[in-house]
């Protein structure tokens, strides 16, 4: 069964204690390093009660937090994030102090504390506001001056820019690995030969864990360079391992994964591909060592005669395109089969029943197939379908939330999705799918082997949905008495007759054919070019925070499985005799079982394994497994089929090399085929091979991928992708030309005659004139809609009216005795409202050249509004976002809208750096100071979705023209598209310097930057098209008229200036 809470044991019994401390209470990249026995003395109390009151326990030491895990299970575990303190240093307490004789006490000024598994309970954390508050730990065996510099180190690192955080960071887990060499007294025998020692990373669901990685003669060990483990090192007999896989692990051939005898797996990932070949090499060479090739050539020939199950073919393929439990971006992918989830009975015999397998989920609508070729067939290179993904750790959180729920709160920053975004109803689930523009999720292998997933057994508390009713067990279709039986009438299904006559089209879909090049375009089954193997060659990316940008997207997008066949797949021939249509007991569940172990959770993600995914190769009872996956880029194998007629069905087989093509394309074809050399089979591979009965050797041959849409773009002799057509100021043919890095993926050629106004003006821009508008920050500028008016706010408490066609001012306001923060004018030009650091909102009417309203916004300063139509959104450094009615405003009547209230928003944890509306005003967005974006329903005034979308504070957001996509920019040195339906990241790109504001117009963002240049900046080819220098200070706001042609700038400087398009 998935997730069976069994520990991990090696080869001498030992198993994991239970602990609560976990990896998966760390942020994504953190880690651990080591811990320290203490005393912590309760906050704000007596000197008397402190000592009374002492909590025994270990402090524990991460890269971006000090966790307190205390002995006392029924006390939280205490994490004081870098960002939130104030300071870290010794405790001057008293001379005749209590506390500690020593004085080795270690205090902690915090703003902010995480609070998490009280009385061991999984569930939300806590999140804290504790302004100023110290917190005090007594060492209790270690000295402070030993202790407090590794600390006040990683502190201090903390305070740096993104890029020189990860930069130092990696000096200093570098120079720890270096201190921690492998302890050879852990040896099992002094008689073993030391073969090869390598530092790697063991990976487990969503974490992974440094350590040092030893070859023995006759065993393997693991010694973790943290004590998260309470086993020091992790032993297994070279006799144990049954097969051996070479795995890609984000998108890079470096991961390897061992299946052991005792339903275990155990994946790394190393340094390189040099370093993983290396390591497999020398395991194979072992004498201990009893991986045996299996009997397992013919297994797709066994599967179209009906032999072997729909299931155990599809796990097959899955573990063959390097799909693994161990890894969440490469889950094991299955396909919706059932499409009725309403009748009292499940019809097998109905084709109404079922889904349409010779499409992808995406294309099922044809609406919303038709919405987004609309959007592909405007959209440049490299185009895509779908800016979401059929399986990311998101979706398989999804489903398996109730039996894994330390997993979701660790993917959501310590948080629940909200109740009526969960997986609640299965029909509920599958109308989404069938109809949500951003949700095309397939599902996963325990939809046909188990049902506890299904259940909320462990009582979890998951939320109140809007109708009132609680979040539990998963609501089922009237045709399933129960969970179990809901798993076995689809594993039925699974196998009936007409999936097996059609499951061949999903194959070539996923693993197929149709996965990529023109079949994928043609079939509507084109993703995002990242989530392809060889879209991105991160060895070649040396910039820590572009290339940790990239692996943070990737595993948002999740990735495309490996392409094994490279031409259409034979069909299974539906035999009564061999496949029963037989209905399973619905009292048992559907055999064989997947088995995953994620994990005890009280006892830390590293310290247990995977279990490894018990296929049916014909005898499941068989020891003899294979071996290493080789490397030829394409094998033709004729399979002759049992048919009456003898004929023969073909079909290609590609195994992807994991070197890169010298030149990128849009999308990555398949690579060269190469010469194989095989000393040992791998069954993941041989299974698809019938060399011996047809009598064919391996054939030198490619599949052209060559059309409009994957054409490859010719580079100059520097090897940067070139930009035709390009405008002449300071502008770039691409991003890394510009900088040095490396390009993510070629840039297309630019006709700029076939784009939009808005994309020709933009290029075209030129600084027309400047001048000295304020003494201070202009916070905002606003056009008005004939692009002749300059509204401006800034920090010098001034409102300024100035004609641009005139270049006068025409008028100078003090609205406030406080500065002002932001501006938007109002549907028919007439009036403004403004947003003041005095707490209040004013309408200037321009018509009466007064302010005809103020109202108290917040319960501090406003930091920013927008405002449409109907609705005005503010926001506030006390976190809070408010609605307020503007429909008066737009109908021409005033003095009502601080009246107007409609509703108030709490759950931003910092202050809210910017809003925007959509142009159908249905959602509005948010973006906070700790990196959170929020997306608000307009229609029914409640959170939509929570994005964790940045590591620093956000600086400015925008919606697509449609209101399907929104982009936002940050301290992070990164600009991100994120989809509103879903939240599922689109892309990321990593900028030289920081975008502080931005309009954007789909493609192109227009974006000022901290040094003070106006950047044209083509996201999805992640391209700079051009750079103005105009500020000589950080450009702080920025509008633009709706063809582009006119845009304003404001800056820290007070200084204001106009851009016109010269053509």
């Amino acid at each position: 069964m998935a997730f069976v809470r069994a520990r991990e044991q090696d080869e001498q019994g030992l198993s994991a204690v239970s602990q609560r401390f976990s990896l998966l209470l760390l942020e994504h990249n953190e880690a651990y390093l080591e811990d320290f026995s203490v005393f912590y003395y309760p906050a704000a109390a007596t000197e008397d009660e402190a000592v009374r009151r002492k909590l025994g326990g270990r402090l524990r030491l991460c890269s971006m937090s000090l966790v307190f895990d205390p002995q006392d299970e029924a006390y939280p575990i205490m994490k004081f994030p870098f960002k939130k303190c104030r300071g870290i240093g010794k405790w001057a307490g008293s001379l005749k102090s209590r506390l500690d004789l020593r004085g080795d006490i270690l205090a902690v000024v915090a703003d902010e504390v995480v609070t998490a598994r009280e009385h061991n309970i999984v569930a939300p954390y806590t999140f804290t506001k504790t302004p100023g508050v110290e917190y005090k730990f007594a060492l209790r065996y270690a000295q402070f001056a030993q202790v407090y510099p590794q600390i006040r180190e990683l502190y201090r690192v903390s305070t740096l820019s993104t890029r020189e955080r990860r930069q130092e960071m990696a000096l200093i887990e570098a120079r720890r690995r270096e201190l921690s060499p492998f302890d050879h007294s852990w040896l099992e025998d002094l008689a073993e030969r030391i073969v090869t020692e390598v530092s790697v990373d063991r990976v487990t669901p969503l974490v992974s864990n440094r350590g040092r990685l030893l070859l023995t003669s006759s065993r393997i060990y693991f010694q973790p360079f943290n004590n998260v483990d309470p086993v020091p090192v992790r032993k297994y007999r070279l006799g144990s391992v049954q097969r051996i896989v070479k795995r890609r692990y984000l998108l890079r051939q470096i991961g390897l994964e061992l299946f052991l005898n005792n339903d275990t797996s155990l994946f790394f990932a190393f340094g390189s591909q040099e370093e993983r070949d290396r390591f497999h090499d020398q395991l194979l060479l072992q004498p201990s060592i009893n991986v045996q090739p299996s009997d397992t050539e013919n297994l797709t020939l066994r599967w179209q005669r009906g032999e072997v199950s729909n299931y155990d073919y599809l796990y097959a393929l899955n573990s063959l395109a390097d799909r693994s439990v161990n890894d969440l971006t490469q889950y094991p992918v299955f396909p919706w089969v059932i499409s009725d989830y309403t009748s009292a009975s499940l019809d097998l015999n109905s084709p109404s029943t079922f889904r349409d397998l010779t499409k992808p989920i995406g294309a099922l609508d044809p609406q919303r197939l038709e919405m987004l070729q609309q959007r592909y067939d405007e959209m440049p290179e490299p185009k895509f379908l779908y800016g979401t993904h059929y399986s990311t750790p998101g979706y398989v959180l999804y489903y398996l939330v109730r039996e894994a729920p330390e997993y979701m709160l660790c993917l959501q920053n310590g948080r629940f999705d909200q109740p009526d975004r969960m997986f609640c109803s299965v029909a509920e689930t599958w109308k989404s799918v069938r109809s949500q523009s951003g949700d095309v999720k397939e599902l996963i292998p325990e939809f046909y082997s188990e049902s506890d997933f299904l259940q909320n057994k462990n009582g979890l508390n998951l939320g109140m949905r809007q109708d009132m009713s609680r979040v539990n067990d998963v609501q089922l279709p009237p045709w399933a008495k129960n969970a179990s039986d809901f798993t076995a009438k689809c594993r039925q299904a699974l196998e009936c007759d007409y999936v097996s006559q059609r499951l061949h089209h999903w194959i070539d879909l996923i693993f197929g054919y149709k996965q990529r090049g023109p079949e994928a375009v043609k079939a509507a089954n084109l993703f995002y070019y990242l989530t392809y193997e060889g879209a991105v060659d991160l060895d070649a990316i040396t910039d820590p925070v572009e290339r940790s940008s990239l692996e943070a997207q990737i595993h948002e997008f999740g990735q495309t499985p490996k392409q094994i066949f490279t031409a259409p797949h034979p069909a299974r021939r539906v035999q009564s005799s061999t496949v029963s249509d037989a209905p399973l007991p619905s009292s048992t569940p559907a055999t064989p079982t997947t088995r995953h172990a994620w994990g005890n959770s009280s006892s830390g993600s590293t310290a247990t394994d995977t279990p490894t995914p018990r296929h049916a190769w014909g005898s499941s009872a068989t020891n003899s497994v294979a071996s290493d996956t080789p490397q030829p880029a394409q094998i033709n194998s004729p399979l002759r089929s049992a048919s009456a007629t003898g004929s023969s069905t073909a079909f290609s087989f590609s195994s992807m090399s994991s070197a890169l093509p010298e030149q990128r394309t849009a999308l990555p074809a398949s690579p060269a085929p190469a010469t194989p050399t095989r000393t040992r089979q791998d069954d993941d591979l041989d299974f698809v091979l019938n060399m011996a009965s047809s009598g064919s050797g391996f054939a030198a041959g490619r599949s052209s991928l060559s059309s409009s849409s994957f054409s490859e773009t010719p580079k100059s002799a520097s090897g940067a992708s070139t930009f035709a057509n390009a405008p002449t100021p300071t502008r770039h043919s691409t991003s890394s030309a510009s900088s040095g890095r490396p390009s993510i993926s070629a840039a297309p050629s630019v006709d700029t005659s076939s784009q939009s106004a808005w994309y020709s003006n933009v290029l075209q821009l030129r600084l027309q004139s400047s001048a000295k508008l304020h003494r201070l920050n202009v916070a905002a500028v606003k056009l008005s809609k004939d692009g002749e008016t300059l509204f401006s706010a800034s920090h010098d408490y001034s409102l300024k009216m100035f004609s641009l066609a005139d270049d006068r001012q025409l008028r100078s306001i003090n609205i406030s005795e406080m500065a002002l923060s932001s501006c938007a004018l109002d549907q028919d030009g007439k009036g403004v409202i403004v947003g003041s650091w005095d707490n209040n909102l004013y309408y200037y009417s321009i018509e009466f050249g007064r302010i005809t309203e103020s109202w108290n916004g917040h319960d501090d300063a406003i930091s920013c509004l927008a405002l449409g139509s109907r609705i005005l959104i503010t926001a506030s450094w006390d976190s809070t976002v408010k609605l307020w009615n503007a429909g008066n405003i737009a109908s021409g009547r005033r003095g009502s809208i601080g009246s107007s209230l409609l509703c108030e928003f709490v759950d931003h944890d910092t202050e809210v750096k910017c809003v925007a509306i959509s142009p159908d005003e249905r959602v509005a967005i948010s973006g906070a100071a700790d990196g959170t974006v929020i997306i608000w329903d307009l229609e029914s005034f409640c959170l939509a979705r929570t994005i964790s979308a940045h590591n620093e504070a956000i600086n400015a957001a925008a919606f697509s023209s449609d209101g399907s996509q929104i982009v936002t920019t940050s301290n992070d040195c990164t600009a991100k598209i994120f989809n509103v339906s879903d939240g599922q990241l689109v892309l990321s790109v990593t900028t030289e310097e920081v975008f502080r504001s931005l309009v954007w117009d789909d493609t192109i963002v227009l974006a000022g930057t901290a040094s003070g240049n106006l950047v044209a900046y083509d996201l999805r080819n992640n391209q700079m098209l051009m750079t103005l220098k105009g500020h000589d200070s950080a450009i702080t706001s920025i509008d633009a008229s709706a063809d582009g042609s006119t845009v304003v700038t404001g800056s820290e400087d007070g200084m204001v200036q106009k851009w016109r398009a010269s053509g």
